[in-house]
């Protein structure tokens, strides 16, 4: 199995855990039982950490170092729009939840992949 297929297979794996957490969040289950049923989706994403990190050491030199600028734009564009939301926080406005700012990540990886492929085509 290839690195994107395990990142794959990671990624669906976790979707179908935060799934079934959420509909047996208000089933009954006891207390100790709905947090280990809600700290289950972690398992698949040490998964897609590691699959990451396959892909990447499995990457030429051109590739590693596209990887690195969009990193390096995530980073920072995270680093701003989570010191936006705390500086935010003083005039009462609510903080980013944790679920938006892991899909700003997310876009913002993606858009510096993007913008780092065209700088070197």
């Amino acid at each position: 199995m290839n690195a994107r297929q395990k990142l794959t297979l990671a990624f669906v794996a976790y979707i179908v855990l935060v799934v079934l957490a959420v509909s047996l969040r208000d089933s009954g289950l006891s207390q100790p039982l709905l947090l280990g049923l809600a700290l289950l989706p972690l398992l698949p994403g040490i998964f897609v950490v590691l699959a990451v990190r396959d892909q990447i050491l499995g990457m030429d030199e051109l590739e590693r170092t596209i990887q690195l600028e969009a990193l390096s734009l995530a980073f920072g564009g995270m680093f701003l729009l989570l010191l936006a939301s705390s500086l935010l926080g003083i005039a009462g406005l609510a903080p980013i939840d944790l679920g938006t700012a892991l899909i700003c990540m997310g876009a913002l990886w993606g858009g510096g992949q993007l913008l780092a492929r065209r700088r070197y085509q």
